[in-house]
C-alpha cells in the first residue's frame, strides 16, 4: 500500500482523518471458552456469526465452533488467524484473512486484544475515513479538469449529446438548469458530481477510471446514513456476508488506486511535463 494512501488527510469540517487501524475498529470485549459453558457459548456463537473463541487462559489455543455439530475443536492458533492491532484496516492481507475465515483474532505481541469481523467494516470510522477520501479524490479530478482546459462550453456540450441517450444525463441536464436559475449564477465547476467528474475525465481521454468507485461512494454514504438514523434507511448497502466484504474491499481498493494515478498526473501537469 503506497505511502499517499496511509497519510493524514484533511478535509475541512472532519478535520483530519487518518487511516482506521485493526485497533480503531475490532472487539475488544471478548468471550472466552468455558468447558462448563460449552453449549450454551456454541447457541451464542452461533447466533452472533462467531467462528472461534480464545482460551480464556493459553493465548495460543483457541476453540472453533463446527455450526453443524454444535461442538467446538481446540486447537492452536495459526499465524493467518490473527492480525496485528497496529496494522492499517485496509492492509490486503486483513481483508485476505478475513475472507478466509470471517474473523481474526487482533494481538499485541502475544496477547490477544480483541477480535476482528468482517461487519466491523461496517463501522463509522470506516465511513468518515472513506468519505474524507472520496472528498479528496473529486477535489483532484476538479484540479485535473482545469489543468487539462475542459471548459464550461466543453461540460455542457458534453451533457447535451449525453442526453439524447441517457435517463440519468437528462435529469443532470435538468438541474443544471435549475441550479442556474435558483443561484442566479453562473455554472462552476464546483457545482459537478463525482460521476460527472469521471465520466468527463475518462470522455476526455485524460484517464480512464472506473465507475467502482462512484459504487463505493454510493455505498459509503448509504451505510453512513444508516448508522445515524436506521430506522430511515435500509441495511441493504451494508456489509453482510463475506462476498460483500470481498467486493467492498476491491472497491476501496480501485479508489487507492485511481487516487495515486490522478495524482501522478496532477505532478506531471503542474511540473510542466
Amino acid at each position: 500500500m503506497a505511502a499517499e494512501d496511509l497519510r493524514l488527510t484533511n478535509i475541512g469540517q472532519f478535520g483530519t482523518v487518518p487511516m482506521p487501524r485493526v485497533k480503531d475498529i475490532c472487539a475488544t470485549k471478548l468471550i472466552y471458552y468455558i468447558d462448563s459453558q460449552a453449549d450454551k457459548l456454541a447457541r451464542f456463537c452461533k447466533q452472533h456469526g462467531i467462528v472461534a473463541i480464545p482460551d480464556p487462559q493459553d493465548p495460543t489455543v483457541i476453540y472453533e465452533l463446527n455450526p453443524k455439530s454444535m461442538k467446538f475443536t481446540k486447537q492452536k492458533i495459526s499465524k493467518d488467524r490473527t492480525v496485528g492491532e497496529k496494522i492499517y484496516a485496509f492492509d490486503p492481507k486483513v481483508a485476505r484473512k478475513l475472507v478466509d475465515h470471517t474473523n481474526v483474532f487482533v494481538t499485541n505481541g502475544q496477547i490477544i486484544t480483541g477480535a476482528l469481523h468482517y461487519t466491523d467494516y461496517n463501522k463509522m470510522q470506516i465511513s468518515i475515513y472513506l468519505y474524507a477520501k472520496i472528498t479528496e479524490l473529486e477535489h483532484m479530478l476538479r484540479q485535473l479538469l482545469k489543468l487539462y482546459k475542459i471548459s464550461t462550453e466543453d461540460i455542457i456540450k458534453f451533457w447535451w449529446e449525453k442526453a439524447k441517450v441517457s435517463e440519468f444525463y437528462k435529469r443532470r441536464l435538468e438541474e443544471f438548469k435549475q441550479d442556474i436559475l435558483e443561484k442566479h449564477s453562473p455554472f462552476s465547476i464546483r457545482d459537478l458530481y463525482l460521476t460527472d467528474l469521471i465520466d468527463l475525465v475518462n470522455h476526455f481521454k485524460i484517464l480512464k477510471i472506473s465507475r467502482t468507485v462512484q459504487e463505493l461512494r454510493n455505498r459509503v454514504m448509504h451505510a453512513k446514513d444508516y448508522v445515524e438514523s436506521p430506522e430511515r434507511y435500509s441495511t441493504k448497502t451494508l456489509l453482510k456476508t463475506t462476498s460483500d466484504f470481498s467486493e467492498f474491499f476491491n472497491q476501496v481498493q480501485e479508489l487507492f488506486d485511481t487516487k495515486r494515478k490522478v495524482w501522478t498526473l496532477l505532478e506531471l501537469k503542474t511540473r510542466g511535463e
